[in-house]
């Protein structure tokens, strides 16, 4: 049977506390030279940044939570969709698909901030 997700509300101090974080590794996936990855060696650099993510993630909000499903990342390393037989799926041949990814993680991590600083009262909100 499975657990059923929940919602984490964060304290502000809590919310404070995790803006650092979240923003240094959104910094670190953004400085990524996707460019750069070869495929002896990209799906490791990939595999890291989807770990310090989501190892952060689970930090802040824990596991079950909703927060957790919908911010953590998956797979950075996507291939073209629609994949066939014969199909080259190698690092290099799915570049683009790999910066959509990276690009996608990178933008939702940037609106994970905003959350944050809003919970934090740091977007010069007030939160009641």
């Amino acid at each position: 049977m499975a657990t059923q997700k929940r919602s984490v509300q964060l304290s502000k101090q809590q919310a404070k506390d995790a803006i650092p974080q979240i923003e240094r590794i959104k910094q670190e996936l953004a400085a990524l030279d996707v460019n750069s990855l070869t495929n002896d060696t990209g799906a490791d650099v990939l595999a890291g940044h989807e770990h310090e993510i989501n190892a952060t993630l689970l930090s802040v909000y824990g596991a079950d939570s909703v927060e957790y499903s919908a911010y953590c990342v998956e797979n950075l390393r996507r291939s073209k969709p629609g994949y066939t037989a014969g199909m080259d799926i190698s690092i290099r041949a799915n570049i683009e698909a790999i910066r959509v990814s990276v690009n996608s993680a990178v933008t939702r991590l940037a609106a994970l901030i905003d959350v944050l600083k809003e919970q934090a009262g740091e977007d010069g909100s007030t939160i009641t």
